[in-house]
């Protein structure tokens, strides 16, 4: 017998696949060299608000890369910051793939 999902179960899958699609997405970029976060998603990968990014840009422990006014940050600096936290690796690279994903 076809065992069919409600709506809800419908909608949660619907949501696994988006992320999981946006992840891909993300790793293709890393692959292909396109490795650089905004603002918004370094803030989210840091655990902090956006104010501290651009302090810890001010104190010069992140470089930004700017497209026009706006800066964008390399995941392997972000990467090394958090490394410099003593994070394991696995839980780094959680963080920047739940940033790029969001």
């Amino acid at each position: 017998m076809l065992n069919v999902p409600s709506h809800e179960e419908f909608s949660q899958l619907r949501q696994i696949v988006e992320r999981q699609g946006k992840q891909i997405e993300f790793l293709q970029s890393l692959l292909t060299g396109q490795d650089q976060l905004s603002l918004t998603q370094t803030a989210k990968a840091l655990g902090v608000s956006t104010h501290t990014v651009r302090r810890l840009t001010k104190l010069n422990r992140l470089q930004p890369t700017y497209r026009g006014v706006k800066p964008f940050y390399k995941a392997d600096d972000i990467r090394a910051y958090l490394a410099g936290k003593h994070l394991e690796t696995d839980e780094v690279n959680n963080r920047l793939l739940t940033a790029v994903t969001a």
